[in-house]
């Protein structure tokens, strides 16, 4: 985990889709915020609907609607009642 918390917003952004859904699901959801700001539409929306579910509200909370716009209709119908509410209030 220390290697994963190692990598820098530039790195993260660099990350194919096929690197990032490589993480274990758990590491999604321990995303620095910075980590998590430099990740693309893209790359969110190729996330499996798996990766998305550790996703805290308080993280989509901080995505931005051109980050949101990536996510696909499969991952938000796997996302809980919280998680849809907080894409909710993030593009709102």
């Amino acid at each position: 985990m220390t290697q994963f918390a190692a990598i820098t917003g530039p790195q993260m952004s660099a990350l194919t889709v096929a690197q990032i859904n490589n993480f274990a699901d758990t590491r999604i959801g321990a995303l620095t915020p910075v980590q998590q700001a430099s990740m693309t539409s893209t790359q969110l929306g190729g996330l499996s609907a798996t990766s998305v579910a550790p996703l805290t509200v308080d993280q989509i909370d901080a995505l931005t609607p051109l980050q949101i716009s990536g996510f696909t209709s499969t991952q938000i119908a796997s996302m809980s009642a919280e998680q849809q509410e907080a894409l909710v209030h993030a593009v709102s």
